[in-house]
């Protein structure tokens, strides 16, 4: 499935005969991506990635279990946000660097 707002992607099985089902689904969302617009602040909140998460879906027909990574993306998510403000400045200088050779290529 696709949407501006997701992209939802699954592969898996169902087998009738027993009803049962097994399928890894991967949901993409890029809600984040005016935000991300914004110098800095974007960066440091959303980093360069769509917000992503897993979900399993699997067992009988009739329950079927559905764990998800969203409990852990949530966790991990002030850790990288901390990363990225760390990592901040040398990010900005890479970006500089790249900015001064395409000058020089230029003028080639």
């Amino acid at each position: 499935m696709n949407s501006k707002e997701l992209i939802i992607t699954a592969e898996g099985s169902s087998d009738l005969e027993n009803e049962t089902i097994d399928i890894l689904m991967q949901v993409k969302t890029d809600i984040g991506s005016s935000a991300k617009d914004i110098p800095l602040v974007g960066y440091i909140i959303f980093g360069d990635d769509s917000i992503s998460t897993t979900v399993h879906v699997h067992g009988s027909l009739k329950d079927p279990e559905v764990d998800t990574s969203a409990a852990k993306s949530v966790l991990i998510a002030p850790y990288n946000i901390l990363k990225r403000t760390i990592t901040l400045p040398l990010k900005l200088l890479d970006i500089f660097d790249d900015e001064e050779e395409n000058k020089k290529k230029q003028s080639l």
